[in-house]
C-alpha cells in the first residue's frame, strides 16, 4: 500500500482480498500442504490486483470507485463461494509460519521485515521505484518525460495484491482459520498506517521505513491496551486519536515549511 499511495493511488479492496486469500490458504493447506496454500493465496491476491489495475488503467475508472466496487464484489463472492463458513486447519507445518519462532523472533515479524526490505529496495534502487515517485509527484510531467504510466500503475496494483495474498496466508496460519468476514475495516487500518508513517496521501513522497515504524507503533499500542484490559471500543478511539494527532503534526509541519520557503524567496 505504501508503493500505491506514493504513486498517488490506493486500494480499498485489500480487506476483502485478504479474507478470500486467507480462506483459500487454509482450505488448500488442509488438503495439499503448505507450499500450494501460500502459492494459491498469493495468486488470488495477484489476480484481484490485476483486476483492479485493469479497471483503473484500461477502463479508466478512478481508483476509489474501482477498488470500492471490487471490495464489495470480492466480499460478496467470498460469502457465496464459502457459504459463509469458516475454514479451519491446525497442521503443524502450516501453523508454524504464523506462530513459530526463529531464535526468539516470531516468523511473521521476520517475513515482515524481509518484505519491507524488498519494498524499500524496489522504491529506491529500481527504475520502477523512480517511476512510482515520478507519477505520484506529477503524473502529466511523468508522462511527458516518457514514464510508462499505465504499465507502472497496473503493476502497482498487482504488487499490492501479491503482498496482500502473502499477508493473508500468514494470518490464516496464525489464527488456524479464516472466514469471509475476516478483519472488517482492514483496508482503512492499512491506509492509516501508511499515512501515519509519513507517506503523503496525495502521492510523490514516502518511505518504507516510515510505514514499518508506524506499523510497529500501532502493534505496540494495541498490545499495551490489551495488556491493560482496555475495552475494544476504547482502543479504537485511542488509535483514532493517535492518528489524528500524527496527521495534525504533519499538516502543521508542512505549513511551517511553506511559510519558511516564502520568506526565503527574493522580494518576499
Amino acid at each position: 500500500m505504501t508503493i500505491a499511495i506514493i504513486a498517488g493511488t490506493f486500494d480499498l479492496s485489500v480487506g476483502s482480498t485478504q479474507a478470500l486469500s486467507a480462506w483459500t490458504a487454509v482450505s488448500i493447506a488442509a488438503h495439499f500442504g503448505v507450499l500450494p496454500a501460500f502459492v494459491a493465496a498469493i495468486a488470488v491476491g495477484g489476480i484481484v490486483g490485476l483486476l483492479n489495475g485493469s479497471l483503473v488503467v484500461l477502463v479508466r475508472i478512478p481508483a476509489f470507485i474501482a477498488t470500492l466496487g471490487t471490495m464489495f464484489l470480492i466480499s460478496g463472492f467470498t460469502f457465496i463461494f464459502t457459504n459463509g463458513q469458516t475454514a479451519r486447519f491446525n497442521g503443524k507445518d502450516f501453523v508454524w509460519w504464523g506462530n513459530g519462532l526463529i531464535g526468539n523472533i516470531p516468523v511473521p515479524f521476520i517475513l515482515f521485515l524481509f518484505c519491507a526490505a524488498i519494498g524499500a529496495i524496489t522504491l529506491h534502487r529500481t527504475s520502477f521505484g523512480r517511476y512510482v515517485f515520478a507519477i505520484g509527484s506529477n503524473v502529466r510531467a511523468a508522462h511527458v518525460a516518457g514514464v510508462p504510466v499505465d504499465r507502472t500503475i497496473l503493476f502497482v496494483f498487482v504488487v499490492v495484491g501479491l503482498f496482500t495474498g502473502l499477508g493473508a496466508g500468514l494470518l490464516g496460519s496464525r489464527l488456524y482459520s479464516a472466514g469471509p468476514g475476516l478483519e472488517p475495516g482492514f483496508e482503512l487500518n492499512v491506509i492509516a498506517t501508511v499515512v501515519l508513517g509519513g507517506t503523503r496521501l496525495a502521492g510523490g513522497r514516502g518511505s518504507m521505513f516510515g510505514t514499518v515504524a508506524a506499523a510497529i507503533l500501532f502493534a505496540t499500542l494495541s498490545n499495551v491496551l490489551n495488556l491493560n484490559h482496555v475495552d475494544a471500543f476504547v482502543q479504537r478511539v485511542a488509535v483514532g486519536l493517535v492518528l489524528l494527532l500524527a496527521l495534525s503534526v504533519e499538516g502543521i509541519r508542512q505549513r511551517l515549511v511553506e511559510r519558511w520557503n516564502r520568506r526565503q524567496r527574493p522580494g518576499s
